[in-house]
């Protein structure tokens, strides 16, 4: 096991025992983990059915050896990173896959057409619509009368050359009459790094759960 993949188990394993402790009815939601072999079988179907390969470093193989997603995606498990954004709910590990297609499918067919309105991206990321090196791995939405924001929470395996490998970053559309305003924006130097904020946030009372929303920043 690497020092990446040892800090990514740690991270896992408290951030499931906050939840446990503070918000039991959500721990709850979490799946059992997979073995190592059954999350290899699941990569190997990827490549088998898919146009390209799916490089998924090993060190996020934990992600879904501890817990792989959660039961019902009604549920945050993860909290809002703005006021006006949604919580997100931890993917599968087929949901990742699904979540890449989707992506990559529909980034390529929306490229400079003229209703992306805007595209806002971190210097931390590469200036491209979609990059195979990105791995999806929660997702949340709020749909109002005036406009839909989805977020998609990645893991940016390649970064620009400010950034850093393995960096958290938010993929945000908000969709408004039809036009759809492009954020990217890194939230975490890792995974490791981002669920050890969520947990000190849950602790401290900065996030609050909801046993039927999921958890959210305290106002």
């Amino acid at each position: 096991m690497t020092r990446d993949s040892t800090a990514l188990t740690h991270a896992l394993v408290a951030y499931r025992s906050a939840l446990k402790q503070h918000a039991p009815q959500l721990a709850a939601q979490l799946r059992k983990g997979l073995k190592p072999e059954d999350i290899e079988a699941a990569l190997r179907e990827w490549e088998r059915t898919q146009e390209w390969s799916f490089p998924l470093p090993s060190e996020v193989f934990v992600l879904f050896a501890v817990f792989n997603g959660q039961k019902s995606l009604k549920a945050a498990l993860l909290p809002n990173a703005g006021p006006d954004l949604p919580g997100l709910a931890l993917g599968s590990i087929d949901l990742m896959n699904q979540w890449r297609n989707n992506a990559a499918g529909m980034i390529h067919l929306a490229k400079g057409l003229e209703w992306y309105r805007s595209l806002t991206l971190d210097d931390a990321m590469r200036r491209e619509f979609w990059n195979d090196h990105w791995f999806p791995f929660a997702m949340g939405e709020i749909v109002t009368a005036q406009e839909s924001v989805q977020v998609t929470a990645l893991l940016d395996f390649a970064p620009s050359a400010s950034g850093r490998a393995g960096q958290v970053a938010l993929h945000i559309e908000r969709t408004e009459q039809f036009r759809v305003h492009l954020e990217r924006r890194v939230i975490a130097p890792s995974l490791a790094a981002y669920l050890e904020g969520v947990v000190t946030d849950i602790d401290t009372g900065h996030t609050v759960p909801d046993a039927l929303k999921g958890l959210r920043r305290a106002e």
